[in-house]
């Protein structure tokens, strides 16, 4: 995964913000995100509209992309382990 984005960052395909972005997926150990991606030249558009997305995230929700993956874990947990916050009302 890693070495799929390191590749489509240095053929030009990722600008530095999105770059960034990426590097914060990777960062919150979503490095799997990245894996299978086609080769430079190939869905490019694809690649950079998600890093836009990704950018997008990381603006709006507080913490960014790194507390949105922590908190969905927790509550991922909660819910296996049958905790909810609601109470009697779910």
């Amino acid at each position: 995964g890693k070495l799929a984005l390191e590749q489509n960052i240095a053929a030009g395909v990722l600008d530095d913000e999105m770059a960034i972005a990426a590097a914060s997926l990777v960062g919150a150990g979503q490095a799997h995100l990245f894996e299978g991606w086609p080769q430079p030249g190939m869905h490019d558009d694809d690649k950079r509209r998600l890093m836009t997305q990704v950018m997008s995230l990381n603006e709006a929700y507080p913490g960014g992309v790194k507390e949105y993956v922590k908190r969905a874990r927790e509550l991922l947990l909660r819910t296996k382990h049958g905790v909810s916050d609601f109470g009697d009302m779910a």
